[in-house]
């Protein structure tokens, strides 16, 4: 019977046989907590795209992917009322030279929840100073290939033109 499984899944438990209101509860307050957390990935921008050494981070404001405690950024943002604001945005939760909206590719701290952020790409943590954007300020506004992008492009093109060029000087 359902009762005798509870009854041996708890055998080794203090609080005595799980019954199906204690398995529904339990499951009832684990939900919660995940869709507690899934709420603010929305509420930052690129909340689902920050990613450490290739890897997606799941839970940005805490210290681990299960949750745990605030790291700096989820203080801060705790701090902020569970919201993007201009402060957040411009502060530098992981002391790394770059704000929190540089790094989550919101420069201008104009992004608000539904819109899609002034970059989408390379995106860093903004509570783990290992993790850096290459992206900058100036970069952002201009044509899609502008910043990092723009960057790789024109130095592939100088590799290839500046041997060219003093190959010229010298004939």
């Amino acid at each position: 019977s359902k009762q005798g499984f509870f009854r041996v899944a708890a055998a080794d438990s203090s609080m005595g046989p799980l019954t199906p209101f204690r398995v529904s509860a339990l499951l009832a307050l684990g939900a919660s907590g995940a869709l507690g957390r899934s709420q603010y990935v929305g509420s930052i921008p690129n909340g689902n795209s920050v990613k450490v050494n290739g890897r997606t981070v799941a839970n940005i404001g805490h210290g681990n992917s299960d949750g745990g405690s605030r790291n700096s950024f989820g203080s801060a943002f705790s701090g902020a009322g569970d919201r993007w604001t201009r402060q957040l945005c411009e502060a530098d939760s992981d002391g790394d030279g770059q704000s929190n909206g540089l790094e989550l590719g919101d420069p201008n701290c104009t992004w608000t929840h539904g819109q899609q952020p002034a970059r989408r790409f390379d995106v860093s943590h903004p509570s783990d100073s290992s993790s850096t954007t290459q992206a900058n300020i100036s970069s952002m506004g201009g044509p899609p290939w502008s910043g990092v992008q723009a960057q790789r492009v024109i130095s592939q093109l100088l590799a290839l033109v500046v041997p060219t060029a003093l190959f010229a000087v010298h004939v």
